[in-house]
């Protein structure tokens, strides 16, 4: 993120953060301007939410998500579960 900045064009962002995104959101307004929001996800539960207005960034956001959420937890049958 430290080689990000506001004003860069869609390509230049994808060129310095890679193409491993998603589009999280896309939208058109009354004057026909076009908004688009990429998310990035980093390594340590964060996500980087970028906002493109006519392919120019305009604003971005650091997301803190919920690693717990993801955790594969095995389910234990006890003793009482068996005798059902």
């Amino acid at each position: 993120m430290r080689n990000i900045n506001l004003g860069m064009s869609k390509s230049q962002v994808i060129d310095v953060m890679g193409k491993y995104y998603i589009v999280s959101s896309a939208s058109k307004d009354n004057q026909e301007n076009i908004k688009e929001i990429l998310a990035y996800k980093s390594d340590v539960n964060e996500e980087y939410k970028l906002v493109f207005i006519n392919d120019k960034l305009t604003e971005w956001n650091r997301v803190f998500t919920n690693c717990r959420e993801h955790v594969y937890k095995p389910v234990v049958e006890t003793k009482n579960d068996k005798a059902n």
